[in-house]
């Protein structure tokens, strides 16, 4: 029986499960086709095409859970100076929020190289 609580696997992940699933089947059918003959040019141009589609579903996936991340970071960084802004003074506050914007522009300019490096990448498909 399932617990009230049970988190359900959220949308992104189950795409990417049935995408993987497909190509893992398209493989399988194609591979136990050449093993009794029959013409596989279907499958050539099937494996293929789903292998695309689950490498960039892969890559979406992984850009998406960057981010999640990230927007976590930031509010772990918010809460942080609300807890400690009654425990320092106007300087050593000021001190703190310039270190606290530079590891935020760290982390935005780490975000926006994984984007332009995953949106500006060629994938590696091969063609048959």
């Amino acid at each position: 029986m399932k617990g009230r609580h049970q988190k359900r696997m959220e949308a992104s992940k189950r795409l990417l499960l049935c995408v993987g699933i497909i190509f893992a089947v398209t493989v399988g059918i194609g591979t136990v086709a050449a093993f009794f003959g029959v013409d596989v040019t279907f499958f050539a141009a099937v494996i293929g095409v789903t292998g695309g589609v689950f490498g960039s579903a892969i890559v979406s996936y992984e850009i998406k859970a960057k981010m999640e991340n990230v927007v976590k970071i930031k509010m772990a960084i918010v809460k942080f100076r609300l807890a400690i802004g009654g425990y320092l003074n106007p300087e050593q506050i000021a001190q703190v929020d310039l270190e606290i914007q530079a590891l935020e522009n760290a982390i935005d300019q780490k975000i926006d190289e994984s984007v332009h490096q995953a949106v500006s990448q060629d994938p590696d498909i091969p063609m048959i």
